[in-house]
């Protein structure tokens, strides 16, 4: 499903994978730590981080899901929650 390298740069916990659900929690971005080492606000990181996401939302739309982000690293929270929904 994800590749060995993805899984270890974003420490991957794959919390749920059913046919109508994918629950994956991300406890590490590389993009939101260069965003700080870049000196960017903590606005300008959520702003950045939910256009990275149009990709995440892309790949839902290929397989007829939609993505959901009850928190996110860049938004202050300990782990990006992406959870992928069959409605």
């Amino acid at each position: 499903m994800f590749g060995f390298f993805a899984q270890k740069v974003f420490e991957m916990d794959i919390l749920r994978c059913d046919d109508d659900h994918l629950d994956i929690d991300f406890h590490y971005c590389p993009l939101v730590k260069a965003w700080q080492k870049q000196g960017c606000s903590d606005e300008q990181i959520a702003m950045m981080c939910d256009h990275a996401m149009c990709g995440d939302r892309g790949i839902g739309e290929c397989f007829g899901v939609e993505l959901d982000l009850p928190g996110t690293i860049a938004k202050g929270d300990p782990t990006c929650q992406l959870r992928y929904v069959r409605r």
